[in-house]
């Protein structure tokens, strides 16, 4: 059994109001449209850069197939939206026409938090 004394469990969300939780859509078509696909994924996390709670956006690709990509956003709001955000399902709604699409919520459990050298912070 692994040594956990170390580790320290953030429990930043039960102390506030606020949620974390993350909504991730992966898509995946065919590979002449990869282009269109990074494309769209590319302007969508853009459009919703001022979106109250945004924390983050970020884009990836399969690391075995061109055409298979995901966003993921990262949201601290008051309450997690169970069935994703406006702009996530519109978004969906959207790749649903040309690809396959997964799109889903998860709400934050536990994190461990690094410091910028990637060690745990010493209290």
């Amino acid at each position: 059994m692994m040594d956990r004394d170390w580790l320290q469990l953030s429990t930043e969300g039960a102390e506030r109001a606020d949620m974390r939780w993350l909504e991730t859509i992966r898509a995946r078509t065919q590979e002449h449209n990869q282009k269109w696909l990074s494309d769209l994924l590319l302007d969508s996390a853009i459009t919703v850069i001022n979106e109250p709670g945004l924390v983050e956006a970020r884009i990836f690709r399969s690391s075995s197939f061109q055409n298979y990509m995901a966003v993921a956003f990262t949201w601290d709001t008051e309450t997690p939206s169970p069935q994703g955000s406006r702009a996530a399902l519109s978004l969906a709604r959207d790749l649903k026409a040309s690809s396959l699409v997964e799109h889903s919520v998860w709400i934050e459990e536990n994190s461990v938090v690094f410091d910028q050298a990637g060690y745990l912070p010493q209290n």
